[in-house]
């Protein structure tokens, strides 16, 4: 990644200080993230699981859409600047809503939302079928693209001495991106309910994984 983003990553990302209050904000940061792991786990499989349900099709494409991700970023050229024109878009959008014009161009992928505003108007003028495939590629492609170069933009920084700031950090940048991917598949699936069953399966196995730790820790 270029030191330009990793940079801008570090502008809300706490400044290094080994005070005692900043150890106990790092644990308590800590604290959070091992609490909302299990949110992180149950809508990745909810995820996975609402996409198996779809037209075997539909899953090869957004799955050759990650593949084409790292294919193209490990072996042929990076992607960084790909991913800061997407930063610099976001940038003029939020630029007078100061603090979201720091923080949005890190959390919103935004070419996954330019997929999803494309397939809105696709439905619109009726022409979404006959292009599901190519959009479930790209995707994918979007939302690999923003997590992966967001994750490497912060990881240069390590806040604090348990490093929970850098995890708390991603764990919701992560959550909000599994949210708007989902949505736009939705979309591009408009007769598939697709959001509803994510957030649903999500759900279910949230409280099945914070029941099953509840269960061992205070069962008798």
């Amino acid at each position: 990644m270029a030191g330009s983003d990793k940079k801008e990553a570090r502008k809300f990302l706490p400044k290094d200080n080994r005070g005692y209050s900043n150890k106990v904000t790092a644990v308590l940061k800590l604290i959070i993230v091992l609490l909302i792991l299990p949110v992180l786990v149950a809508h990745t499989r909810g995820l996975l699981n609402t996409l198996s349900t779809l037209e075997s099709r539909l899953v090869v494409s957004f799955w050759f859409g990650v593949f084409v991700f790292f294919l193209i970023d490990l072996i042929i050229f990076k992607l960084n600047g790909l991913y800061k024109g997407g930063q610099k878009i976001i940038e003029a959008v939020f630029r007078f809503f100061a603090p979201l014009f720091k923080f949005a161009p890190y959390v919103l992928p935004i070419y996954t939302i330019i997929i999803l505003v494309f397939s809105l108007a696709m439905d619109f003028f009726g022409g979404i079928s006959s292009n599901q495939n190519m959009l479930m590629n790209l995707c994918a492609f979007s939302t690999v693209l923003h997590l992966v170069y967001t994750a490497d933009a912060f990881r240069s920084r390590q806040s604090d001495f348990l490093k929970a700031g850098h995890f708390f950090t991603i764990s919701l940048i992560y959550l909000c991106n599994l949210f708007v991917l989902a949505f736009a598949i939705d979309r591009i699936l408009p007769n598939s309910s697709f959001f509803a069953s994510f957030f649903h399966n999500s759900s279910d196995f949230s409280r099945d994984i914070y029941t099953a730790i509840f269960n061992q820790l205070f069962s008798i």
